[in-house]
């Protein structure tokens, strides 16, 4: 690949740029600069210029500042403010395995709900793995079983998600094309984790109880008899 010339040319890298076309900015630089009118070659540079010691403030400033959050955090964590797995927003480990994703199907909609649901069995799985530890003492023999039917549906319906939807082509110089029973599969998993996490929402678990229906319940725990306003459905 041609290395770009401060000479010559501007030679900033283009992002986005017509296939075959040159990699680097051709337009002549701004006199006094060595990048052009679009690349920056009018701009006159920072107006203030700190000094080495300000940059280690504002450094030192930015760490201790992350230092705090992550305390906030882990403390907010162990008191059960938060659940699932705690993110400090860091980057992976080099020698972590990579993460399976769904597959790209060529569909923009398709891939989307893909990771949609890929998202909603992750917040599943790492919101689920706390409660399923504690009350696994004192669970009845039924439940146990109920939970791990449901945490096997969970893993089957994700190893759907993750099949490749494509096959090879009858011509092997063509490239694969996307096998519709299988795409058909594969989005019918998604929405089947998206309705499951939906369902298993904190808001959607909590009973929807209204002003009318709470004074309704206590009237009825009183053994007061309820008014025709209270017996109407809000």
């Amino acid at each position: 690949m041609p290395e770009p010339s401060s000479f010559t040319a501007c030679g900033a890298r283009l992002k986005r740029r017509a296939p075959g076309s040159h990699p680097y900015c051709r337009n002549a630089p701004i006199q006094g600069s060595t990048r052009c009118r679009v690349h920056g070659g009018t701009s006159a540079g920072p107006k203030t210029k700190p000094s080495p010691e300000a940059r280690n403030r504002v450094t030192a400033a930015m760490v201790q500042g992350r230092a705090k959050w992550i305390a906030r955090m882990r403390e907010a964590k162990a008191a059960g403010l938060i659940t699932g797995k705690l993110s400090t927003g860091g980057r992976p480990k080099k020698n972590a395995p990579p993460t399976p994703r769904p597959p790209a199907t060529g569909d923009r909609k398709t891939d989307r709900l893909l990771l949609r649901a890929d998202r909603a069995y992750r917040s599943l799985v790492s919101g689920d793995t706390a409660s399923t530890s504690a009350s696994a003492t004192s669970a009845s023999p039924l439940a146990v079983k109920l939970d791990a039917a449901a945490h096997s549906g969970l893993e089957r319906l994700h190893q759907i998600l993750l099949t490749p939807v494509t096959v090879p082509a009858e011509d092997p110089a063509a490239p694969p094309v996307v096998d519709p029973k299988r795409l058909r599969a594969v989005q019918s998993a998604a929405v089947d984790i998206i309705a499951l996490a939906a369902r298993t929402r904190p808001e959607a678990l909590r009973p929807a109880l209204t002003s009318k229906k709470i004074d309704l319940l206590l009237r009825l725990r009183a053994g007061t008899s309820p008014t025709a306003s209270d017996e109407s459905p809000s």
